[in-house]
């Protein structure tokens, strides 16, 4: 994300004073310097103050802002915090109509189009934004915010003076305006909050550009437009129709708002979450995207080559693997705690990214398979933690990628069904879900490699025996425990004093409940003849008939 900031008078030539209100443009700069912390800008023109911190995403090398266009001896200039998906179909539009480009950015098109078609051309935008352009010939100043009000805006007037900035505390940098609290401010913060009404700023007299409108400051006031609303009409599409409409939608937004000039890494556990994410920003950025796949010693049995086999041999893509076993396991030796070990996987898987992306340069953005009970069950304002996920509550303090989660709002099957509907592969789709920590959290207490071999030998054979007996589309996840204590048995006629394995196969729609799958005997008894067979350590079988609540899905 950018900052915008910046400031117009009617009347006041600013240049008579260049030194000081250049360095409020550098102190409005300041205060948002965090949304922006590749580069920054600022322009000072007789009526007209710019500034801007820039996150460098395309263009790089000429994106700077303020950026500016003279004709006829006027400058118009612009700041802009956004992303333009149809820019190239606009440039192409623009470059018909005789326009040039010094740029590659979706910024000058932004200005180019006003340019070419006034303030209305607002309307042609597809994309998420907030921009300020400034106009000499009219004396104005245009303030304009996206369709959905992705992009903050906020603005005051006082004086004659028009100040907006991308945050609030940017405001206050300008000369004489101070946060003061009111009755609507107080009411905004204790009835309200942590939401806000529509245009309304917490202190008084700051207000924000609504979604979908725009804002022509002039001497002769300010001017409100609404360039777009909302409308709904009787759906009268089949379902058919309805699908293929919403799959392309689906992949439209995503290969428009992935374009950026600097590659974009996810993460590839080989789980069925992060897999769709991979797969459709495959579909949609093609070799933009680099997947990394970390094998961090704590995959199912072939996990790691069935990754590799899917993603590199059918799908072709940019994949990195990362054989981090060792460096995984001695991180985790004696530690017993589930919670210290998602963190400990979490953390460790972003220093390995972190390591991978400087090789690369220029990675500024990490894809994850989060999904929204990852969200709930780490914990939010309304909902007490049950777990924290290691792409969520596991993530270390200090992360210095911005996170790209497409699926972060969606449940498991409705990942499900995006892929299916999508036409990815039913092996991929279908994938056992898998926690990011692997087994690293059912091989219940410190992780020993013994027990550790045993959950990888256990599993498998439950998911052979599984698939045999048609359970595998019928039951949403099944999988294998070792717990961190032993038990007397009985193996070749003498006594033995080893581990057991619990069984878990459970049913569930949303992830949020789950009910025990209530398997056949014969299947069960199969199961447990192999594992006492095949499975060294280990010479008990368990079944787990918990639900949740009160238990979780995965056993730690």
């Amino acid at each position: 994300m950018c900052g915008i900031s910046g400031f117009f008078h009617p009347k006041r030539d600013f240049t008579k004073e260049q030194g000081f209100y250049e360095s409020v443009l550098t102190s409005m700069n300041r205060a948002q310097k965090r949304r922006g912390p590749d580069d920054q800008g600022i322009s000072l023109s007789e009526h007209f103050g710019l500034g801007h911190v820039r996150l460098s995403i395309v263009d790089l090398l000429t994106g700077r802002q303020p950026i500016e266009k003279t004709r006829n001896g006027h400058t118009w200039g612009i700041v802009y915090n956004g992303e333009l998906y149809n820019t190239e179909e606009l440039r192409k539009d623009l470059e018909r109509k005789g326009h040039c480009f010094e740029t590659a950015s979706d910024t000058e098109v932004i200005l180019s189009a006003y340019l070419e078609y006034g303030p209305d051309f607002v309307r042609l935008l597809n994309g998420i934004f907030a921009f300020a352009i400034t106009d000499p010939v009219k004396n104005c100043l245009m303030l304009c915010r996206d369709r959905a009000g992705v992009k903050p805006l906020f603005y005051t007037s006082t004086d004659d003076h028009v100040v907006f900035s991308s945050e609030i505390k940017g405001l206050f940098c300008f000369p004489g305006l101070r946060p003061r609290l009111d009755k609507r401010g107080f009411n905004e913060i204790f009835s309200i909050g942590p939401a806000r009404t529509g245009g309304q700023g917490v202190f008084k007299d700051i207000r924000e550009v609504l979604p979908g409108h725009y804002l022509l400051c002039s001497g002769s006031g300010i001017h409100e437009e609404c360039y777009w609303k909302l409308k709904s009409h009787p759906h009268e599409e089949s379902y058919e129709d309805t699908i293929e409409k919403t799959a392309f939608l689906v992949e439209d937004s995503i290969r428009r708002q992935m374009v950026s000039d600097v590659p974009i890494c996810t993460f590839l556990s080989g789980g069925v979450d992060s897999s769709v994410v991979a797969a459709l920003l495959i579909k949609a950025i093609g070799n933009q995207l680099v997947c990394v796949h970390v094998n961090h010693g704590l995959m199912r049995k072939n996990e790691s080559e069935s990754v590799i086999e899917v993603f590199k041999n059918q799908l072709h893509a940019n994949l990195i693997y990362v054989d981090a076993t060792d460096r995984f396991l001695g991180k985790l030796e004696g530690v017993a705690d589930p919670e210290k070990k998602r963190k400990i996987i979490g953390g460790e898987f972003i220093r390995v990214f972190e390591e991978e992306a400087r090789k690369l340069e220029g990675i500024d953005f990490l894809g994850q398979g989060t999904i929204y009970p990852d969200i709930i069950e780490s914990g939010t304002k309304t909902a007490k933690m049950v777990k924290s996920h290691h792409n969520v509550g596991g993530l270390p303090e200090d992360l210095k990628f911005e996170l790209v989660e497409p699926l972060k709002q969606l449940f498991k099957d409705e990942v499900r069904a995006c892929g299916v509907e999508l036409g990815l592969p039913e092996s991929m789709v279908y994938r056992q879900p898998f926690p990011g920590p692997g087994l690293g959290v059912r091989c219940l207490g410190a992780i020993t490699r013994d027990r550790l071999e045993a959950v990888r030998e256990s599993d498998a054979n439950l998911r052979e025996e599984f698939a045999k007996a048609g359970l595998d589309k019928k039951v949403w996840q099944y999988f294998t425990v070792v717990p961190d204590f032993k038990s007397v048995g009985v193996k070749n006629n003498a006594r033995c004093f080893d581990y057991m394995v619990i069984i878990r196969a459970i049913n569930t729609v949303d992830a949020m409940s789950a009910s025990v799958e209530r398997v056949d005997w014969d299947v069960l008894q199969r199961i447990t003849d192999r594992i006492l067979d095949e499975v060294g350590n280990v010479n008990r079988v368990c079944f787990d008939m918990s639900p949740k609540p009160p238990a979780t899905i995965e056993f730690e």
